[in-house]
């Protein structure tokens, strides 16, 4: 669910200041963009999945980054169900983890 390597990378390269504020930007902007979407009338959503896609792979959300890739091939917003979930559990599993 969660790439550990890569927190452990970003935790090094960044310090622990900073990686904290990346995390809390991180958070921050997929939950805006996950509301953006839930309350959309557009029907295609593959530039906001690309988007959370890569957010995903930067922080190690191994597992959203690979639902945000399949539901950006088909931009529908049937996925949004499936990412919020993803990202519940992945950041609940996150925050346990980094908070301790």
């Amino acid at each position: 669910m969660i790439d550990w390597d890569r927190v452990s990378e970003l935790r090094t390269d960044f310090g622990e200041e900073s990686f904290v504020e990346i995390v809390s930007m991180f958070i921050s902007e997929v939950e805006e963009k996950l509301d953006l979407i839930e309350n959309s009338d557009a029907l295609d959503f593959s530039e906001d999945y690309h988007f959370l896609k890569g957010g995903a792979a930067n922080l190690g959300f191994a597992d959203l980054q690979n639902i945000c890739g399949r539901a950006e091939a088909s931009g529908s917003p049937d996925e949004l169900a499936e990412i919020q979930a993803v990202f519940v559990q992945s950041k609940a599993m996150f925050l346990a983890e980094t908070q301790q």
